[in-house]
């Protein structure tokens, strides 16, 4: 199997991590497995946020601070990414207080997505400071050959996406169920969700080939469920950008040199998030995608918390606009089952409208 090489560094504990990019190369040379927290939809008690948080906190940190305090995580160790700092501090506060005595081991990584080189050394002490605290943790040392191991098989990975990314031009792989399958490796085991990745590219569900569209949106993707209401009104999602970092790999890490090194010049500058800087780097899969041609058009989902993407938008909508590619903004939440019904509506008039020819 393409993963052997990277048996010997099977996992033996999980790390939770919330936000992205995440570097899960570092969490498995450490012998633990990444995963996404999120949303949990059936909470034993909101207790803890309801006590401590504002009731118009984002529902993830609510779900995730709620189960960190009442030691529900299932995780060895926690670690939040710059962009949910918040968390991070709410968690030390209450760890102050003597009020959060179920705590896991937490964490916070700060990698500025900043393509001017000026950030090398402030990422590099990042990443050191993540392997410290997981060798404090685990009680291991950092392994260079357990972290080459773990960048070789974050490749694979993401030559795997690199595939599924080139069947999905053609508009015959539903978006839906392509997204589905790249949205499990934010809590399956690597190894296994990088031999699924291969498995599907390799015989992929093909379908009939409607309008191509692009899908953007301000909100991080963990689910197919957008792309479902998307494609109901009779298009097929060939790619999406949600401002993450985390589905779209711009290329691989280098299998030379020094492996930590390379991993924090990777996650700086080819994982760009909505915080990468400059906003060129930002939009650079969209542009990319755009420039690639096929594309009928340009969904963008909108949600009404968003603080960050809708400083982006006028200028994308500006230049597709220029180049004569229709483009729809829909405001909405998909996490919220009536509001799907929402999107479905508006893509399907939108459709209508403006996609009754072929993809040019």
């Amino acid at each position: 199997m393409a993963t052997g090489r990277s048996a010997r560094a099977a996992t033996t504990g999980v790390l939770g991590y919330v936000g992205g990019p995440f570097p899960s190369e570092i969490a498995l040379a450490f012998g633990l497995s990444p995963k996404l927290l999120s949303v949990d939809p059936k909470p034993s008690s909101d207790a803890p946020s309801e006590e401590f948080l504002d009731d118009k906190e984002d529902a993830e940190i609510r779900s995730v601070f709620g189960r960190a305090m009442l030691g529900e995580l299932a995780v060895d160790a926690l670690v939040v990414t710059r962009r949910h700092d918040h968390l991070y501090y709410f968690l030390k506060e209450c760890q102050r207080l003597g009020a959060a005595p179920e705590l896991p081991p937490f964490h916070i990584l700060d990698i500025m997505q900043m393509q001017t080189g000026v950030a090398e050394d402030y990422n590099a002490f990042g990443l050191n400071a993540l392997a410290a605290f997981l060798a404090r943790t685990t009680g291991r040392a950092l392994d260079g050959g357990r972290l080459a191991e773990a960048v070789h098989l974050g490749n694979l990975r993401r030559t795997a996406l690199l595939n599924l990314e080139d069947l999905r031009r053609s508009g015959e792989v539903s978006g839906a169920a392509a997204f589905a399958m790249i949205a499990e490796g934010l809590t399956t085991d690597p190894v296994a969700h990088t031999a699924a990745l291969q498995a599907f590219c390799a015989s992929p569900p093909k379908g009939a080939v409607t309008p191509r569209v692009l899908l953007v949106t301000s909100h991080a993707l963990g689910d197919a469920r957008l792309h479902e209401a998307v494609e109901a009104a009779g298009v097929t999602v060939v790619a999406e950008e949600d401002g993450s970092g985390r589905h779209n790999p711009m290329g691989l890490i280098p299998e030379s040199g020094d492996p930590l090194a390379e991993v924090a010049r990777f996650y700086a500058e080819n994982c760009p998030s909505v915080v990468a800087y400059p906003r060129a780097a930002r939009d650079a899969y969209i542009r990319r995608r755009l420039g690639e041609g096929g594309i009928a058009a340009v969904v963008f989902c909108i949600t009404p918390t968003d603080q960050l993407f809708g400083w982006d938008y006028p200028a994308l909508k500006a230049s597709l606009d220029a180049e004569g590619l229709p483009s729809l903004r829909v405001l909405a939440d998909p996490g919220q089952p009536q509001e799907c019904d929402a999107i479905r509506a508006a893509v399907a008039g939108f459709v209508a409208e403006h996609l009754a020819v072929p993809s040019r």
